[in-house]
């Protein structure tokens, strides 16, 4: 989880607000496609430099990045993405088969 001690954050902050105002500048259009790229780019090179900076490249150190990783993505995903396509289900309706097979498994129980 990316709970830090605030006196952390503050130092943080204000590097990663101009990181991220630099992947929108470094981009041609808005298009998601190029700020992926972007981004790709950024996080590619941020973990490699920490690699660079912290030693030789061991299995541990990069399980613990690859870890790290994971742990971002599903953060993201149960704070940001979840919610919102459970939105989307309530706005749009459910997939038949997906609602058939929720049902069916909460009255196997």
């Amino acid at each position: 989880m990316p709970y830090i001690k605030s006196e952390k954050r503050s130092k943080l902050d204000i590097a990663v607000n101009i990181l991220i105002d630099s992947i929108f500048n470094a981009c041609d259009t808005n298009s998601e496609t190029d700020i992926a790229g972007v981004l790709n780019y950024c996080i590619s090179r941020t973990i490699a430099g920490i690699v660079i900076r912290n030693g030789k490249l061991r299995y541990w150190r990069g399980a613990l990045i690859r870890g790290v990783l994971m742990d971002v993505a599903d953060e993201f995903y149960r704070r940001i993405i979840a919610p919102y396509e459970d939105k989307q289900i309530k706005i749009n309706g459910d997939v038949d088969y997906f609602e058939y097979l929720s049902i069916k498994n909460e009255t196997e129980k």
